[in-house]
């Protein structure tokens, strides 16, 4: 795909780049070093994005879930690295909105907590907190669409349980609060 490097291990290490790029136009360098046949179901996503600048953050989630896809889809191309925190993401994806600690995340994984935590962010660029953090986000976003549940039972079954802070987070990741996302989606 990218060279000797598995797939979604390259394409995370270079989307965590700093630098001047927005992250739709890291998505299209990214595409531009890419096998062709793999990457152009990505094109399409990473033109669109260009495109549409008011949606870029919900284009980039959709583009970190499908790498995610890929990723447990890829079965012998998943790295051994990846593999050793398995449990860890299942348990995630599992009980979402539960408290999760470190210590419990690496115990499930047999390793130490600092070597989790090395593991997790060179498999997903980030830390497991993040982690956590974006996949409740992305809950979220999909619930605010598909739901009338009150904004803060969502906030609170997701495990936020400060409001504000929800807020601050959503607002950050898709540039409009929680209540305005829901608006913009049923204008549509």
């Amino acid at each position: 795909f990218l060279g000797d490097s598995e797939p979604l291990e390259v394409l995370m290490v270079n989307f965590a780049i700093s630098g001047n790029l927005t992250p739709c136009d890291r998505i299209v360098k990214i595409l531009s070093n890419a096998d062709q046949g793999l990457a152009k179901p990505f094109y399409k996503m990473a033109s669109y994005c260009m495109q549409a600048n008011d949606h870029k953050y919900e284009i980039m989630g959709e583009f970190y879930r499908l790498l995610g896809e890929i990723k447990k889809q890829g079965g012998s191309e998943t790295s051994a690295l990846a593999k050793s925190v398995q449990p860890a993401v299942e348990y995630i994806s599992s009980h979402i909105g539960e408290p999760m600690y470190v210590s419990d995340l690496a115990k499930k994984c047999l390793l130490s907590e600092s070597a989790f935590r090395k593991r997790f962010r060179e498999s997903f660029g980030q830390t497991p907190g993040e982690y956590v953090t974006e996949k409740r986000l992305t809950k979220a976003a999909e619930l605010l669409k598909s739901t009338d549940i009150p904004i803060t039972t969502i906030a609170s079954e997701l495990g936020f349980y400060d409001n504000a802070y929800f807020y601050k987070l959503f607002k950050n990741k898709y540039k409009v609060t929680p209540s305005r996302y829901r608006d913009k989606d049923e204008a549509l």
